[in-house]
C-alpha cells in the first residue's frame, strides 16, 4: 500500500508495524466480578459493619450480664 505525501518525515523506526486493531474477544467475567469496583465493595462493607455494630451494641448489656454471671460460677 502506497501512502501519499504526509508533509512530514516519518522514519521507519517510528512505525509500529503489525499492530492488531481488530476487535478482541470479550472478557470471561464482568469487571465487577474481577474486583474493579473496590469503592463499591468498601461501601457495602461499611454498611454491613454498621448493622453488626448496632446489633452488638443493643445486646451489650446482656453480654455483660452473662459474663458477670459466668464469673460468679468460678
Amino acid at each position: 500500500m502506497l501512502l501519499g505525501n504526509l508533509g512530514i518525515t516519518l522514519p521507519a523506526t517510528d512505525l509500529q508495524i503489525g499492530l492488531n486493531f481488530a476487535a478482541s474477544a470479550p472478557e470471561l467475567f464482568a469487571g465487577k466480578e474481577m474486583g474493579e469496583d473496590a469503592l463499591r465493595l468498601f461501601s457495602d462493607y461499611r454498611a454491613r459493619l454498621a448493622v453488626i455494630r448496632s446489633a452488638v451494641g443493643s445486646e451489650l448489656s446482656i453480654l455483660k450480664g452473662a459474663t458477670t454471671w459466668g464469673r460468679s460460677l468460678i
